[in-house]
């Protein structure tokens, strides 16, 4: 069980599909800082994208609001800090996409 977390918003190609051919079914992925600008395009991704395989998906609610993305968007949890302690401890590993 992994936790991932990635930076880049969707525009990062290479990035998204190094993530997607990565994630597996049991991890988590949190969006943070421009990857918060992720969650807006979560709700018509393609198949084999890695959002279709994730377990979980979490935003850092503060980069969220810092960049004026929806707080009502399906299937994405939105964390503060805290949360997001608790998850890295919760899992057996955290890989960083930058």
């Amino acid at each position: 069980m992994i936790l991932h977390t990635i930076n880049k918003t969707s525009s990062h190609e290479s990035l998204n599909q190094q993530l997607s051919d990565t994630v597996d079914a049991c991890d988590s992925v949190i969006l943070i800082e421009n990857g918060a600008y992720q969650a807006q395009q979560l709700t018509s991704t393609p198949v084999n994208h890695w959002s279709q395989t994730a377990k979980n998906i979490y935003v850092l609610e503060r980069d969220a609001l810092a960049r004026g993305v929806s707080m009502s968007i399906d299937k994405i949890n939105y964390i503060d800090y805290t949360k997001f302690v608790e998850l890295s401890l919760l899992h057996d590993k955290v890989i960083s996409w930058y």
